[in-house]
């Protein structure tokens, strides 16, 4: 507009200005157009007709201005400054383009109040216009809903606004799913508080040799290895079968018993085979040491064991 051009604009956010020394320093990432505007010479990120605030003196007495300021709540920084500043003449115009958080200044004065307290408890006069331009990048109702059909979750968490807004948003969801019969749960958890969703898997794999010889019942219990191979199906095998089906080798795993004794191991051998059917006196087991109770320790060929492996700590094992 003709008769805007001469009003100065004023960008007083340090991160905004930090994130726009990285978006022209990455050009090269940005799409076709941006690059091909960089080509000829024309960075989008270099804004001729906007300039750079460090601090409010700057712009004392310059007359019309426009002045983009943070933080948008109004709670501390320039922006606050300015408005305590600029908040008691008509001629002002204060627009909120963000959401504004409940319990802060500019939820306040969006109610259009006659008077606000000053952070030095000076209550002022609030005179100036006071406009909301939602430049949010969250989603409103509708974007939500399209969301939510198209992913159909059985649980929906909300973890982020006001919290009358958000019991709002999750009446209207909860009613929205039980008119289509959707099986939805909306959680609104209160900060640090957590919640339970139960999660139930299914897999899936295929049966294979002799345990598919039958076919299986409803509620069937069915034992086997489960063989996991990464891009194939997974399969259920008689552990028999795992090496006619796959290129995995059955082994066998031996487990050797230590029994700490205190007896002579003839003795040892002579009651195990009258206790127990089957055990024949096929050789002697090496004695590794004996407790220090025994009066003497006998080795694999009967003789006397070395004088230094008799007397040991408590623990010592015959194996």
């Amino acid at each position: 507009h003709r008769q805007l051009q001469g009003i100065p604009i004023y960008q007083a956010s340090g991160v905004a200005r930090k994130a726009l020394n990285v978006f022209a320093t990455y050009v090269a990432m940005m799409n076709q157009d941006i690059q091909k505007a960089i080509q000829f010479h024309r960075n989008p990120f270099h804004f001729k007709h906007v300039q750079v605030l460090k601090g409010g003196a700057a712009i004392d007495d310059c007359g019309p201005c426009v002045v983009m300021a943070t933080p948008s709540m109004l709670q501390s920084g320039l922006s606050r400054d300015l408005f305590e500043a600029w908040c008691e003449s008509s001629a002002n115009t204060i627009i909120i383009a963000d959401f504004a958080v409940q319990g802060t200044l500019a939820r306040d004065i969006l109610a259009s109040p006659t008077h606000v307290m000053s952070r030095q408890g000076v209550k002022l006069p609030l005179r100036a216009k006071v406009e909301a331009i939602s430049f949010s990048a969250h989603a409103d109702f509708d974007q939500t809903r399209q969301f939510l059909e198209e992913l159909a979750p059985p649980h929906v968490v909300l973890v982020h606004g006001e919290f009358n807004e958000m019991m709002r948003l999750r009446t209207a969801l909860e009613r929205e799913a039980a008119q289509k019969g959707w099986d939805r749960t909306v959680h609104t958890p209160k900060t640090d508080s957590s919640i339970f969703i139960p999660f139930m898997q299914t897999h899936t794999a295929a049966v294979r040799g002799r345990l598919a010889e039958q076919p299986a019942k409803a509620s069937q219990t069915l034992r086997g290895v489960l063989v996991q191979r990464g891009g194939a199906t997974d399969q259920i095998l008689h552990p028999e079968d795992v090496s006619t089906f796959t290129k995995l080798t059955v082994g066998k795993v031996t487990h050797r018993q230590a029994v700490a004794i205190s007896k002579p191991f003839a003795e040892v051998r002579l009651a195990l085979e009258v206790m127990f059917e089957g055990i024949e006196g096929s050789g002697c087991l090496p004695v590794k040491s004996v407790l220090p109770s025994a009066a003497a320790g006998s080795s694999s060929d009967g003789g006397r064991l070395p004088e230094d492996e008799q007397a040991v700590c408590v623990g010592d094992i015959v194996m």
